[in-house]
């Protein structure tokens, strides 16, 4: 039954004591684990091998006012039953780099990053590192969080990445940030309220990017990272803005047919990758150029319907259109599809 706490409140130590967990080290308690506990202090937590268990408690980097908890994962395993707290109202670090942390669940969810009190909050998955983590997670909100992923792999099963919790009329000042350069994320689903995901690197699988805060500003901003599809999904992608930078969008359909509502906008361009189909829906104003890989791209405009593969682009227009220049895509199409048009007027050609 007992809980570990790894801290020092001496300002005249440069060096904040640390536990060191190697191979072939166990430990076991009932928790919580506490680093960075009592105000002004400071401490380390690093685990390199072997195994750690918190068998009923919860996990806190920086709990109390002033402190500083760092903890750092790059080999064994680390299972919290409760919920991992980095930056309650101190400032936490959390860093996996390889081993595997699974974390618990109870009603604050598995993680929450700068969401707890108003400390701030920074955790950072690369390398080899795999986190678990089987209730929601939340980055900033309360206070400002921020998950930065190079490399590894995340596993949410349920609840969500909440990026920037922000519940109506709770009056929460912070904001969550996702940087996203490398590695695997698997979500149930990406909720944007206040705060940023950038796709810059890496894979997100997922079954939606859902905004879920009507009072707070989410942005998803694809720069050279892979979306892709888990599941069917009449609207994708929902955000105050979907920007495709220049280092453009990968959407991956994988054998799904999914569908993005909200406007596209910015320098970059799209690659459609996946056997299934992606259905870009109303107006569109990403300005690079589109290329079909795999499967179906369909553009669904007020009067027309074009399917883009590969090989082809068949355009069906409900009504005849109007003589001139059309635009099908937001920018231009990569490829030399063999082109056709069903529904031109008698005399008009493509």
């Amino acid at each position: 039954n007992a809980f570990v706490i790894v801290e020092s409140v001496n300002p005249n130590n440069p060096v904040p004591p640390e536990i060191e967990v190697v191979d072939g080290a166990e430990m076991s308690f009932a928790g919580p684990l506490g680093v960075g506990w009592s105000a002004n202090s400071s401490g380390k937590f690093t685990q390199s091998g072997g195994s750690v268990s918190v068998t009923s408690g919860f996990m806190t980097l920086a709990d109390s006012a002033n402190s500083v908890g760092t903890a750092e994962l790059s080999g064994g395993t680390l299972n919290v039953a409760k919920t991992t707290v980095v930056g309650r109202l101190g400032s936490g670090t959390l860093n996996v780099s390889g081993g595997t942390f699974t974390a618990g669940t109870d009603e604050l969810g598995s993680f929450r990053i700068g969401d707890y009190l108003g400390g701030p909050g920074t955790m950072t998955l690369s390398g080899t590192g795999e986190v678990n983590a089987p209730n929601y997670t939340a980055v900033g909100g309360w206070g400002n969080g921020t998950l930065n992923i190079t490399g590894g792999t995340w596993n949410q099963a349920a609840g969500g990445i909440v990026v920037g919790d922000h519940p109506e009329g709770a009056g929460f000042t912070g904001r969550g940030d996702i940087n996203q350069s490398g590695g695997t994320v698997n979500a149930d689903a990406v909720l944007l309220q206040q705060g940023t995901y950038n796709l810059n690197g890496g894979t997100l699988v997922t079954e939606a990017v859902a905004d879920t805060s009507s009072g707070a500003t989410g942005v998803f901003n694809m720069n050279g990272g892979t979306l892709r599809a888990r599941v069917n999904q009449a609207d994708f992608i929902q955000a105050d803005t979907v920007e495709i930078k220049s280092g453009g969008a990968i959407i991956d359909t994988a054998d799904k047919e999914v569908s993005i509502n909200k406007g596209m906008s910015g320098s970059g361009g799209l690659t459609k990758k996946g056997s299934g189909m992606l259905k870009l829906v109303g107006v569109h104003t990403y300005t690079g150029s589109t290329t079909v890989q795999e499967g179906t791209l369909r553009i669904e405009a007020a009067n027309f319907t074009a399917d883009a593969t590969p090989s082809a682009l068949d355009v069906v227009f409900t009504s005849a259109p109007a003589d001139g220049q059309l635009a099908i895509f937001p920018g231009t199409l990569n490829g030399s599809p063999t082109v056709s048009f069903t529904g031109l007027a008698a005399g008009q050609t493509g």
